[in-house]
């Protein structure tokens, strides 16, 4: 949570992604460990005697596993000892019980069972599951119900290699920490996955190093382009943004249509890094932080946060932009103005005819230009 999301938050943001909201849950979970892993190990300390009690009773003759920052310990009634070979480097849970997962995994386990609703852990499970080597099971509770999904019974179905390619997909067409393609969802990415060998095979590769190759980068926009139905030879984002808007004879919205291939570029380099975060859940190795990969570090008044890069070109041609026009009544303001809100100058065509965001005359560059404009140069 507190790499994946920027602090930077306004005031119509949601209260659990506020920076004061993060850092003041992480200080309480910290403390409540410290307290527990103190008490544990100090059973003469004051605040150690109910702890005491409790796991008298509720752990008997039973292990309990618990993390804190890299480190993994085994408490029982009367011992602490660290976990050397459970020590990750992994921030968030849903990596690290695969982990745990693996380790309880003994020969005189019969299956293990997961307690989580949670899809990204489904999908972990089921990319995983042939490297345990008992069944597993996921434990959902809805209403106070509880049902068990057969994991290794859903990985069997689909195949060692589309279960492996499973866990890519999942994050390339959106997961908690990815954004994922309007109107598309899962089923036609997962058919399109089972139907072909060479897209299982390029999916298996997405993740394999922490950066991205530019062949897999052209091969994942010729997966883009039949998810949105082109799927003659037509291996072009921008060709097939621009077929998916003359289908609809120009009544589309912006996300109705695939993403240009700057957007995308970025979309695949973050999916890549998470991958690589999830692909690397059952080793201790440290996990690079994700700056560079799709998001970037900038500072503001709140501090450092984390940002999506959601493209590095310009949107639109110089000279569309320059036709644009805004209705300021008053005057132009950074929370109000359109064109300052987008990055751009006002133009001649705005409602204002003079304000402080107009262009300086130095930024005009004379030019004889007797032919038609060149749309094109200023995109991809």
């Amino acid at each position: 949570m507190r790499e994946m999301v920027g602090y930077a938050q306004d005031n119509n943001g949601h209260a659990d992604l506020q920076k004061s909201r993060i850092t003041r849950d992480e200080k309480d979970v910290q403390e409540m460990t410290d307290l527990l892993f103190n008490s544990w190990l100090n059973p003469f300390s004051d605040e150690s005697q109910p702890l005491a009690s409790i796991s008298t009773k509720k752990l008997a003759n039973k292990e309990l596993y618990t993390t804190c920052g890299t480190k993994c310990y085994k408490l029982t009634t009367d011992t602490v000892q660290q976990v050397i070979e459970l020590s990750s480097g992994q921030e968030e849970a849903e990596t690290r019980l695969l982990l745990h997962a693996k380790h309880a995994a003994t020969p005189h386990v019969k299956a293990v069972t997961i307690s989580s609703e949670d899809t990204d852990v489904r999908i972990l499970c089921i990319s995983f599951a042939h490297v345990i080597p008992v069944p597993i099971y996921q434990r959902c509770v809805s209403q106070h119900q509880a049902r068990y999904v057969d994991i290794s019974k859903i990985a069997g179905v689909l195949g060692k290699k589309v279960s492996k390619a499973l866990l890519r997909l999942h994050a390339f067409t959106g997961c908690d920490s990815m954004s994922a393609f309007a109107g598309i969802g899962k089923a036609r990415p997962l058919k399109l996955l089972r139907s072909k060998d060479e897209f299982q095979a390029m999916f298996q590769n997405l993740g394999e190093p922490w950066s991205i190759t530019e062949e897999l980068c052209v091969q994942l926009e010729s997966f883009v382009c039949a998810m949105y139905g082109m799927m003659k030879g037509n291996h072009d984002v921008n060709q097939c943004r621009y077929a998916v808007f003359c289908s609809k004879k120009g009544e589309a919205e912006s996300h109705q249509l695939p993403p240009c291939r700057d957007c995308l570029h970025h979309h695949c380099k973050r999916a890549n890094y998470q991958t690589a975060v999830w692909k690397n859940a059952l080793t201790i190795n440290q996990v690079p932080g994700p700056a560079g990969n799709g998001w970037a570090l900038e500072s503001d008044e709140s501090g450092q946060g984390l940002y999506i890069v959601w493209m590095s070109r310009s949107p639109a041609p110089k000279a569309v932009t320059e036709l644009l026009a805004y209705t300021c009544k008053r005057v132009c303001k950074s929370n109000t103005c359109e064109c300052i809100l987008n990055g751009f100058k006002c133009s001649g065509l705005c409602r204002l005819a003079d304000c402080s965001n107009q262009p300086d005359e130095t930024s005009f560059q004379s030019e004889e230009d007797d032919g038609d404009i060149d749309l094109s140069k200023d995109i991809d």
